[in-house]
């Protein structure tokens, strides 16, 4: 909560409109199956099995390839996702406040709370900041002013 104050605090002291999205299904945009870490294998539900395997196999195990929820690495797997993202686009990760993000020239700051992300930016670049990320991360709702944030007021 001390990262989304500070950040509020700077969007009032600079005149930015604050905005949050949601990331869909965010623990599935990352990779499970990545070289450096060891196959992690499931039982696939029947219901998920494809036609035909009910005649071929009794207990199949698939290769896990996305980071499912409930899976105990898989937050680390987002933030860890999300993050490269991020500073491929040209953010530095505030290390003080790990959810905080700058982008120095601008102003422009992000506040990442594993699937909710808040920013405050200039209203000249505001746009072209949240589309960089579209092109990257999956959101289902447009940018929205600040009315809550991590299911507060």
């Amino acid at each position: 909560m001390q990262t989304v104050r500070a950040t509020l605090a700077i969007a009032a002291l600079k005149g930015f409109e604050p905005k949050v999205r949601d990331a869909t299904q965010a623990y599935l945009q990352s990779r499970i199956d990545t070289p450096d870490r060891p196959a992690t294998w499931v039982r696939l539900p029947k219901a998920w099995w494809p036609e035909g395997w009910a005649e071929k196999y009794v207990d199949p195990v698939v290769k896990l390839r996305l980071a499912l929820y409930g899976h105990p690495e898989s937050g680390a797997l987002w933030d860890k996702h999300l993050g490269a993202i991020l500073v491929k686009l040209g953010w530095r990760r505030l290390e003080v406040h790990p959810g905080l993000w700058l982008r120095e020239k601008s102003g422009a700051v992000l506040t990442v709370y594993v699937d909710d992300l808040m920013m405050a930016a200039p209203k000249w670049l505001e746009a072209e900041l949240w589309g960089q990320l579209e092109s990257m991360v999956e959101f289902g709702e447009p940018p929205t002013p600040i009315g809550k944030f991590l299911g507060g007021d």
